[in-house]
């Protein structure tokens, strides 16, 4: 036959002995598995995670839980908010930054009912910069990688062939190295303009791809330029 275990979790708010483990529908019992995070310390929790944190340690998966359960480990709403904000501070200090995303994309999920605006806003902001360095990155390099393939096939075609390996490496740096520059500004604005279009504020373009503001609003006239145009057609 099938076995249910059905686990519940309690936030500090509940104390141990207060709760029924079973309950009765009728037809049918439901043996609870209770976990009351009373139970735990709250400064015990944090210290074992902070004395990692500040001796340079890696952080192991249930370091993580003890950060992530460590504010409902505290009673009342504003103790729990001060602690999703003490939380997330410590969060920071975790340098995989593959860890720390999904440290605080747990917060924000356990912590959603009392977390406040100002907590939410900045863990979106952190998703947000994850998700534009990442577009940055894949297409700059996806760029890099076609320009540099068809400068070397170019230089292959003119050099003879007693030209040494090392010659071919240090000009395929030197190619390397200005093509990058120049893709990686045309990259920077394009996923700059696709931003505009999306309705993002210029300062928050101007925040995401590290463009000045100045260049930000030539993007935008020229955008608006190009839109005038095609509606006049």
């Amino acid at each position: 036959f099938v076995q249910v275990r059905l686990i519940i979790i309690y936030t500090a708010d509940v104390k141990r002995g207060s709760t029924n483990p079973v309950l009765d529908i009728g037809g049918l019992k439901l043996f609870l598995v209770e976990a009351f995070l009373s139970d735990f310390n709250s400064e015990e929790l944090w210290n074992m995670v902070d004395s990692k944190l500040s001796e340079g340690l890696r952080l192991d998966d249930e370091d993580l839980m003890r950060l992530i359960i460590y504010p409902l480990t505290f009673r009342g709403k504003k103790a729990k908010q001060q602690a999703v904000t003490r939380a997330i501070n410590l969060a920071k200090n975790i340098t995989d930054r593959k860890r720390m995303i999904f440290t605080l994309k747990m917060i924000w999920t356990f912590s959603d009912k009392f977390i406040s605006d100002k907590d939410a806003e900045y863990i979106k902001e952190v998703f947000t910069m994850t998700k534009v360095d990442k577009l940055l990155a894949e297409d700059r390099q996806r760029a890099i990688d076609a320009a540099v393939e068809k400068a070397i096939e170019k230089i292959t075609k003119d050099v003879t062939e007693s030209v040494t390996e090392s010659v071919t490496k240090s000009v395929t740096e030197s190619v390397t190295e200005s093509v990058t520059k120049s893709v990686t500004k045309n990259v920077t604005e394009h996923i700059a303009e696709n931003m505009i279009k999306s309705g993002d504020s210029p300062e928050k373009v101007s925040h995401d791809t590290g463009l000045s503001i100045e260049v930000v609003k030539k993007l935008i006239k020229s955008i608006e330029k190009a839109s005038k145009g095609v509606a006049a057609l």
